[in-house]
């Protein structure tokens, strides 16, 4: 970590890889903040995932960044962290491995080059987006399985939801049989 800052703009500025480890709801307030600083340069992980990049990734076309950062997001926290006191962090699981994908999906490798050293991430040439993988995630949309090219190209539409404020139009049918 290079700076802690409280000015966005200037902890953006020069950023390679950019770390949003915050909850779901935070994710579109991020996108609309950010959107006018990213460029093809940075690097956004969101941890957790669960559809955050994609989230992410509309959020940030909304308000007019219609570059292509590289958004990847985590399948979990890697660490399982709880504020006990006033600065005091404790540490009660740090996980083995988490899953790791990327927007556009054929950036994975690079991004997963630049954060192996910190944290064994497994890359994942798939993104699986099921309802029941995250129980908290049980409103988004069905069972439903994009490869990493459907992810890549540009007329891709995230699948939307009522759970999601950023993702609220397109309804993908289940496949049924």
């Amino acid at each position: 970590m290079n700076l802690v800052n409280t000015d966005i703009r200037e902890a953006v500025d020069g950023a390679e890889v950019i770390s949003i480890p915050l909850p779901g709801f935070t994710i579109s307030a991020y996108g609309r903040i950010l959107a006018p600083l990213l460029t093809e340069d940075h690097i956004v992980v969101i941890m957790p995932g669960t559809l955050s990049a994609l989230e992410f990734r509309e959020t940030i076309r909304a308000n007019g960044n219609l570059g292509e950062p590289i958004i990847a997001e985590t399948g979990g926290l890697p660490f399982a962290t709880r504020l006990i006191g006033p600065g005091k962090v404790k540490t009660f699981n740090i996980r083995s491995v988490c899953g790791l994908t990327a927007i556009p999906g054929n950036k994975g490798n690079l991004i997963h080059d630049k954060l192996k050293r910190l944290y064994p991430f497994d890359l994942k040439k798939f993104t699986l987006i099921s309802s029941s993988a995250y129980p908290k995630s049980s409103a988004h949309i069905s069972s439903t399985t994009f490869s990493h090219d459907t992810l890549n190209s540009k007329a891709f539409q995230p699948p939307r939801s009522p759970a999601s404020p950023a993702l609220a139009s397109l309804t993908i049918p289940r496949a049924t049989g």
